[in-house]
């Protein structure tokens, strides 16, 4: 979920689902879902327009270490459909996640992360969609659970955001 202000005036809400297969430590691919809503916040209005959004997902990333800094390029398209139609765009995300207090991210750590993602449409006349910069720190409770809390600025054509958001991630791991 986003507000667009803390705990009221919701923004969007999402739920995704991902499935990834990870061909070594270095090289994944995923499946994905996702459902969501997104109302346009107009001050002092209590009618917010909702549009509902479904997308699929799929994407590829890889990953490298620079001593103790863990790098992850992220491929990702998504075809999305609304009421008034489909579009489609591909994003590309470069994340850095530096542990605090140790030299892997392992229970217990603490830990920087940082990255850079632009979006981009697959109409040339829309091409550039949003780019959004990411800084937060974390706390990895266990080897599947982090909690995350960071600020997350978003540019795009028409806006600009600023906003602070919480991430809880839980990994499931069905393959040992």
């Amino acid at each position: 979920m986003r507000f667009y202000e803390p705990l009221s005036n919701i923004e969007e809400f999402f739920l995704r689902r991902m499935a990834n297969y990870h061909f070594s430590p270095l090289v994944f691919t995923g499946l994905g879902y996702s459902y969501g809503n997104t109302w346009n916040y107009v001050e002092d209005n209590e009618e917010k327009e909702r549009t509902t959004e479904h997308r699929l997902i799929l994407q590829a990333g890889l990953n490298h270490n620079i001593s103790r800094t863990k790098i992850q390029h992220r491929y990702r398209f998504e075809q999305r459909w609304f009421e008034s139609g489909n579009r489609h765009r591909f994003r590309y995300r470069l994340q850095a996640t530096i542990p605090l207090n140790g030299k892997n991210i392992e229970k217990g750590t603490f830990f920087i992360n940082v990255y850079d993602e632009i979006f981009i449409n697959s109409k040339p006349e829309l091409a550039f969609d949003q780019n959004r910069l990411y800084l937060a720190g974390g706390y990895q409770f266990n080897k599947t659970l982090n909690l995350q809390i960071g600020y997350l600025y978003q540019s795009r054509p028409t806006a600009n955001f600023n906003r602070l958001q919480f991430f809880l991630t839980q990994k499931l791991n069905f393959y040992k």
